[in-house]
């Protein structure tokens, strides 16, 4: 039996997407706006609370293996963002001559905007006209070549399409899922990371007009305030690094908790550029059917990095990452982050050892984060 989704059925909508795969003319590359500051590394870790002193103490820095200040590798996405890029359909003028500025959210266009076509837009037009209007990211996957430092001017290559299924369906309704890959190179064409992503573009689960009643709504979301008895604040962060030598097969990590509060979620949206109204609009994000606003892949990303590095210590060399998002991280109650090491290996060289780290993070729905993270410890 053929399906028809929209106007077309759905081997129809196969063979377009089919013919998307292994192609490099999607888009442009896209050049970071401006070099990598100190200013927008500062903005990032403090939003986090991640104090490693290789990404803010220059004195630290210097003396570490780094020999100065490094950028902690889980931001290699933020780069890529264009932020709130200056669009000349921002500054309206009406008939009487009166100027409006509208600010759009990133992604979004407003009346007046002319942006250059590119083969990407087709893939998401094909979808969005099918009826799969919602986008979002569910997994990641990235390769650091080397740690990027402040100055550091990065490129991303023109995304390519490396598979795509579907449509299958998930809690956030029926959808297809794409799997696109970028290089990133520095100011000099080296290779500085590879990075993967798969989003899902989906027609939400039911409408503004038949939201399910039992749906919780912002105040009932809001978990009472406990105590928090004796606490005392906690210690700064480790400046020694374990050894390799220290770690064994299935040592666990301590636990991180991490209180969702709506602070949290836009201020880590803001610092990693992301400006998607899923992560700060209430009004908008409630209308694509979730309850409240929502955390971002990058920040997930970045806390599963800080998780590994405040029990590894300063000197910890982050190798890779790979990301995969479940239920969201919506404003109020806990995160709570655990890890275990799953797999340890000798360098050839004897001079360092590999783990890997099984990262899972949890709130009061069931699972938000499954990470696993490879870094390199001196033996």
């Amino acid at each position: 039996m053929t399906v028809t989704t929209g106007e077309l059925s759905e081997e129809a909508i196969d063979e377009r997407l089919a013919s998307f795969i292994g192609r490099t003319d999607l888009g442009p590359p896209i050049q970071a706006r401006e070099p990598i500051s100190t200013t927008t590394v500062r903005q990032l870790t403090d939003a986090l609370g991640d104090r490693n002193p290789v990404y803010s103490d220059p004195d630290f820095a210097a003396k570490s293996i780094h020999g100065g200040i490094v950028v902690p590798p889980t931001a290699l996405q933020v780069f890529s963002l264009p932020g709130l890029f200056p669009a000349p359909g921002r500054h309206l003028r009406s008939p009487d001559g009166v100027e409006r500025f509208v600010l759009a959210p990133g992604g979004q266009h407003v009346p007046g905007d002319n942006p250059q076509r590119v083969m990407l837009d087709e893939l998401h037009d094909l979808l969005e006209g099918a009826g799969y209007t919602s986008p979002a990211v569910t997994n990641g996957w990235y390769e650091y070549k080397r740690y990027l430092r402040p100055g550091d001017h990065l490129s991303f290559s023109a995304p390519s399409v490396d598979e795509y299924f579907g449509p299958k369906q998930t809690a956030l309704g029926k959808g297809y899922f794409i799997t696109m890959s970028q290089d990133v190179t520095d100011q000099h064409g080296e290779l500085v990371a590879v990075m993967k992503h798969r989003f899902i573009r989906f027609k939400p689960a039911f409408s503004d007009s038949a939201a399910p009643a039992e749906l919780p709504s912002s105040n009932a979301w809001r978990a009472p305030t406990e105590e928090l008895g004796d606490c005392t604040i906690a210690p700064a962060p480790r400046t020694d690094t374990l050894r390799f030598g220290d770690v064994s097969l299935g040592d666990e990590l301590p636990k991180l908790v991490i209180e969702l509060t709506p602070t949290l979620i836009i201020a880590t949206a803001i610092a990693t550029q992301d400006y998607q109204n899923v992560h700060h609009d209430r009004d908008a994000v409630q209308r694509l059917g979730h309850p409240d606003v929502f955390m971002n892949i990058l920040t997930s990303t970045g806390f599963a990095g800080r998780f590994v590095t405040d029990w590894a210590g300063p000197e910890a060399l982050i190798e890779a990452a790979t990301v995969r998002l479940g239920v969201p991280n919506y404003p109020y109650g806990d995160f709570t982050i655990s890890g275990k090491v799953v797999d340890r290996e000798e360098s050839p060289t004897g001079v360092s050892g590999r783990l890997v780290v099984d990262v899972q993070g949890t709130n009061s729905i069931g699972t938000h984060l499954s990470s696993q993270v490879t870094l390199s410890l001196p033996r």
